[in-house]
């Protein structure tokens, strides 16, 4: 499981040195799709043999470490904690530091670590409590948020979980600790209790979910212009779909699916192709259309991709686009317009009537498990009342084996401002990216002088 929020990685499509030369996917159109790191399905990816993450992402407690265990607040003149009663109070602006000792040796646990920090606290506050950790992803900024939590306001003790992987995990120096920082934004955060604990089966669903919801929730403040849901054409079915209330459409990925969208008649429960070499990922959208009502828990699977044999010959990952409040694309002088902004790991979502909704599939082909032919299997999209849909999805895999970038004497690769998360750069490279440009300024050695000899402290660089 992988559960990061703001540690944003923009969809990818992959770069060969045999393909036309892409890098971030159709720049032009969809230049603010982001990809949430999440491994989809949970189980099924982590134990499928497509993922490259397969010998690595089965997260653990920490060997040397019995949790539940405990974490203190900081108290030194550096944080904001007040005591109180049997408790803590943190007011808004002032970052509250959290440490425990460090249970590894050298800077990082061990690879595949993994634990959350449990917070018990009062939901009396209105915006949501960003919680970070001491990364040591960069110089400028060695802490990365890992979540937001609260900010409902209705006064319930609650519980947040806060996971986080060994990647993520920097021993603070000079305290030989693990770090965290809280920070309220407004109000005053109230907690009576905090400690590591083991992860669950559902972190990653629940940590996506409550992601979500507080996006959501700040994005309330936003109102988007009437004049951009007056763009939408009129919805013209063919006759055999026009009293179906769930209507599936295939659209290119460089035309994306927005709320407006309609489909064309030639767009309407059509199969969905692709062509693709023997290594590669291919994106495809399916759009999702409410015809004369509203559709609601609306779920996308896709069965297998096998042969003859019953051999797996291709993986397709869904995931389900979140429609942000963004500045106006649409329409430039609009202030703000719903963008699919993020790709989660497939859940179940909503469609207003007359609305659509983007899904984005990728398929995978292995070189060592995949072979050339034609491949036909189906995608199933159910919603609450409503009979299950089914859409064909066609796939030739040719035999053509494409290059990787080493093997063309290429690098390719984009402009950082700090250093990355382990899982980030694993993801990178299945993408076919080989290089990174580092900023400076967000990487630059720690510089001291000791009785007028210079220090370069190269410790995060060389971790």
């Amino acid at each position: 499981m992988r559960w990061y929020t703001n540690q944003w990685l923009r969809v990818i499509r992959p770069v060969y040195a045999a393909q036309k030369m892409t890098s971030w996917t159709g720049r032009t159109t969809v230049r603010r799709l982001v990809l949430s790191i999440a491994t989809s399905a949970g189980a099924v990816i982590m134990a499928s043999p497509w993922s490259a993450e397969a010998a690595t992402s089965h997260h653990r407690p920490p060997q040397a470490l019995t949790l539940p265990a405990a974490i203190a607040p900081v108290t030194s003149t550096d944080g904001g904690w007040q005591a109180s009663g049997a408790g803590w109070r943190l007011p808004a602006g002032k970052p509250g530091y959290l440490e425990a000792p460090a249970w590894w040796r050298g800077t990082r646990p061990a690879r595949g670590e993994a634990l959350v920090l449990e917070v018990d606290y009062l939901d009396d506050f209105q915006e949501p409590v960003v919680a970070a950790i001491y990364s040591g992803l960069g110089t400028l900024q060695p802490y990365s948020e890992l979540h937001r939590f609260g900010g409902m306001g209705d006064g319930r003790q609650k519980t947040a979980r806060i996971p986080v992987t060994s990647d993520f995990i920097f021993r603070h120096r000079p305290t030989d600790t693990i770090r965290f920082r809280l920070l309220p934004e407004e109000g005053v955060l109230t907690v009576t209790r905090f400690r590591l604990v083991a992860a669950r089966p559902d972190e990653e669903d629940r940590y996506n979910g409550e992601t979500r919801a507080w996006i959501a929730r700040k994005q309330q403040r936003a109102v988007v212009h009437p004049g951009y849901f007056q763009r939408t054409r009129p919805t013209i079915l063919p006759e055999d779909w026009s009293d179906k209330p769930l209507v599936p459409f295939a659209r290119t990925w460089m035309e994306i699916v927005r709320p407006i969208s309609t489909p064309p008649q030639n767009e309407v429960g059509k199969p969905l192709r692709v062509r693709m070499a023997l290594n590669e990922y291919e994106p495809i959208q399916l759009g999702i259309h409410a015809n004369g009502r509203d559709l609601q828990g609306v779920e996308v699977t896709v069965d297998p991709v096998r042969d003859e044999t019953g051999a797996d010959v291709a993986n397709v990952d869904v995931r389900v686009a979140e429609y942000a409040k963004v500045a106006g694309q649409t329409i430039p002088d609009y202030l703000v317009e719903p963008f699919p902004q993020r790709l989660w790991p497939a859940y179940p979502f909503d469609v207003d009537e007359g609305r659509s909704h983007m899904v984005w599939l990728i398929v995978h082909t292995m070189e060592r498990l995949s072979r050339a032919g034609h491949f036909v299997t189906n995608i199933r999209i159910r919603a609450r009342g409503i009979p299950e849909v089914t859409v064909p999805l066609k796939i030739e895999i040719v035999d053509i084996r494409l290059l990787s970038m080493e093997e063309a004497g290429l690098t390719f690769g984009g402009c950082m401002r700090s250093l990355m998360p382990e899982f980030e750069l694993e993801i990178l490279r299945r993408y076919n990216h080989n290089s990174a440009c580092f900023f400076y300024y967000g990487t630059k050695p720690d510089l001291s002088n000791n009785e007028g000899e210079l220090t370069l402290d190269f410790a995060l660089m060389d971790d």
